[in-house]
């Protein structure tokens, strides 16, 4: 049983990773900018990135993605609290990728763990 919900969250992670790396700051906060969101390009893709999100962080060190890169391990290290909204979540990317220019040209997916440890990092009274 363990093996196959590895193997199927190993699926979905590379599918999602493999596709999302593609897909800068600069082309998300492009596409928002737009005005693009109406047709829900940008919440479709917090949607993608919070699911992913979630599925590591109920994986965890079960599934042993403590070995794969620091985007994985910061999401192990984030507390979303109870509440945040996707709407939420897109505002605050649009103010950090706003205020962070020089990382534009960073993976999207990459920049979603950084921007969600910066945050939302866990603390005495969080715990992940």
């Amino acid at each position: 049983m363990r093996t196959i919900i590895f193997a199927i969250l190993f699926s979905v992670l590379t599918v999602s990773s493999v596709r999302a790396e593609t897909y800068t700051g600069n082309d998300w906060l492009t596409d928002c900018e737009k005005g693009n969101n109406s047709t829900g390009l940008c919440l479709g893709k917090i949607v993608d990135w919070n699911m992913f999100y979630e599925q590591v962080k109920d994986c965890g060190k079960n599934c042993g993605l403590e070995k794969m890169d620091d985007n994985y391990n910061s999401f192990m290290k984030t507390c979303m609290p109870q509440g945040v909204t996707h709407l939420q979540v897109e505002r605050i990317l649009i103010k950090w990728l706003n205020h962070h220019p020089e990382q534009l040209h960073e993976f999207m997916y990459r920049l979603y763990g950084t921007i969600l440890l910066e945050t939302f990092p866990c603390t005495k009274n969080t715990t992940p």
